[in-house]
């Protein structure tokens, strides 16, 4: 605290900063995206253009309630949305999607001719969610439709990047789930006739019958195999093992889970290069209330699990939106006590964000009675919120909770501590509250 950069590191952020206003300085003299002065009635809305946070799995399924809550007042509006590889298997039966692009970034060049199809169907509405490279996107969003109504959210250089766009949400993007946040965009530029609703924020998965009914039997199958009524299921993978949890906590995680509640069967996932391992942990330590659930690259699989099991355990983002997306109680393991991703973080389910006591260890170091007793807390209905910080203390902001399902979400953003607000003309955000308090 209070140390400078090392020369080198200041003298490339100079350099940075040169070249941004430069070319900003173009940018200028060629986009006109002047901000609404109304919104556009949702009824006259033809075309809408989604750019999701990512290309990977939960950033498409954090975009699904964008555009549920469109066609939900608005059938024929048709959706257009960028996917990719990783995502594009959770849109194969969705009746909601009318067309499908792929784009990665500016060196996907493969696919550089999706983006000019878009542009081809002139779409009246880009709202983008890719809120890393905002330039970057800022720029598709204007090969796209040039002439349509382009919405973001806003950043400390919202001075620079308005330019790319015609309006800001003037909301820091960690303020909220990202699913309300795509809401809030599509409020701020259309006019949706009824107020956009907290349980509108919830991902629905569009499931394909034949993955349901596969699923469904092989849950049955291992039920009626182990003598089990229920089930958990655990997804011991994550991006690094840094933030795994590890074979020993999660063996003697499923002996003590198995031995308080015998009618109840583990069922462990893992993505192909990782099932052997899996299974080896299983059959070496002698688990019999544990199972192996084979799943392929059908996405929808693991959604139709997380759909039937009482409670989801994962120290992976995807997994957390699989469970959200299925309404199923979710115990989520972090690394980082120091960094809870607003963004990220279970919507309107029971759910317990847990990381390391001690910053920089990993998430091994998670005890197993911790898990067990938020475990326990769930299945037997004593804990019934979303939690918003870490830990089993009973920390629920409204902003995340299904209580307030039937309420506009405009109205829960100001009675909740949580959202960050940009006022006009600051390059700082401040608490949403306090921006009320003093208007």
């Amino acid at each position: 605290i209070g140390s400078r950069d090392p020369w080198h590191v200041r003298f490339l952020n100079t350099l940075e900063r040169l070249n941004r206003n430069l070319w900003y300085k173009l940018f200028r003299r060629i986009f006109h995206n002047p901000t609404p002065k109304t919104k556009l009635p949702i009824r006259d809305l033809k075309s809408v253009f989604i750019v999701p946070f990512g290309d990977a799995i939960g950033d498409m399924v954090v975009a699904i309630p964008l555009y549920r809550a469109i066609k939900r007042r608005n059938p024929n509006c048709h959706v257009g949305i960028i996917a990719s590889d990783r995502n594009l298997p959770l849109l194969r039966c969705d009746p909601d999607v009318d067309t499908k692009y792929k784009f990665l970034n500016r060196f996907d060049f493969r696919h550089y001719t999706d983006i000019f199809r878009a542009r081809r169907r002139g779409y009246d509405l880009v709202v983008n969610m890719h809120l890393n490279h905002m330039t970057e996107f800022g720029l598709v969003c204007n090969v796209i439709a040039p002439k349509g109504t382009k919405v973001s959210t806003s950043h400390p250089r919202k001075e620079m990047y308005k330019i790319l766009f015609n309006t800001l949400l003037p909301f820091e993007r960690n303020s909220m789930h990202l699913a309300q946040l795509g809401l809030m965009m599509l409020d701020a530029v259309v006019d949706v006739g009824e107020p956009l609703l907290q349980w509108e924020s919830r991902p629905t998965l569009a499931m394909c019958s034949e993955t349901e009914t596969r699923v469904s039997n092989a849950i049955d199958a291992i039920l009626k195999e182990t003598g089990a009524s229920w089930f958990i299921y655990f997804n011991t993978q994550a991006r690094t093992p840094f933030r795994e949890w590890g074979i020993e906590n999660t063996v003697e995680f499923v002996r003590q889970f198995s031995k308080l509640y015998p009618d109840c069967v583990v069922l462990f996932t893992a993505s192909p290069v990782r099932q052997t391992e899996v299974k080896t942990m299983i059959s070496a330590h002698g688990l019999d209330q544990a199972r192996f659930f084979d799943t392929s690259y059908d996405l929808l699989e693991v959604a139709a699990l997380a759909n039937r099991a009482r409670l989801v355990i994962t120290p992976d983002t995807s997994v957390i939106h699989f469970g959200v997306a299925e309404g199923t109680p979710t115990i989520v393991l972090w690394a980082d006590r120091d960094n809870l991703p607003l963004e990220w973080i279970p919507l309107l389910v029971p759910s317990v964000n847990l990381a390391p006591q001690k910053v920089g260890d990993p998430v091994s170091s998670i005890p197993v009675d911790e898990v067990m007793r938020a475990a326990i807390d769930i299945v037997t209905g004593k804990h019934s919120t979303s939690h918003t910080s870490f830990g089993s203390v009973n920390d629920a902001d409204i902003l995340y909770q299904a209580s307030a399902n039937n309420e506009p979400i405009t109205s829960i953003l100001r009675d909740s501590s949580i959202p960050m607000f940009f006022p006009t003309g600051a390059l700082s955000s401040i608490p949403y509250k306090q921006h009320i308090a003093g208007a």
